[in-house]
């Protein structure tokens, strides 16, 4: 599932959490900003239908970056191994502030 083509995201997993879907989480060439809404979806999933535990976890599809010409664009750099620590220290403010400065 690409939680940033969604435009219905809390629709989508409501539906897959009534089908007890299987969900991998992936991402969709997404900027950080794009990023760290993904995956906080993705980390929200896995605590509420407790496929965070041990031996049930899936991996993430979050293996983009760094495919952006500008480094502050891109997601977490603690790939292939991403913590929710490591998603609420995207700074938003930084990658507004570098697209404002493109020309």
């Amino acid at each position: 599932m690409k939680p940033s083509l969604l435009g219905d995201v809390a629709g989508a997993l409501e539906r897959l959490t009534k089908a007890r879907a299987a969900v991998v989480f992936s991402s969709a060439l997404e900027t950080a900003i794009g990023a760290r809404a993904a995956l906080r979806t993705a980390f929200a999933w896995a605590l509420s239908t407790g496929s965070g535990q041990a031996g049930e976890s899936r991996a993430l599809g979050f293996g983009v970056w760094p495919l952006f010409a500008d480094g502050r664009f891109d997601g977490p750099h603690a790939a292939p191994f991403i913590r929710a620590e490591d998603v609420e220290r995207l700074d938003a403010d930084a990658v507004w502030n570098a697209l404002d400065q493109i020309t």
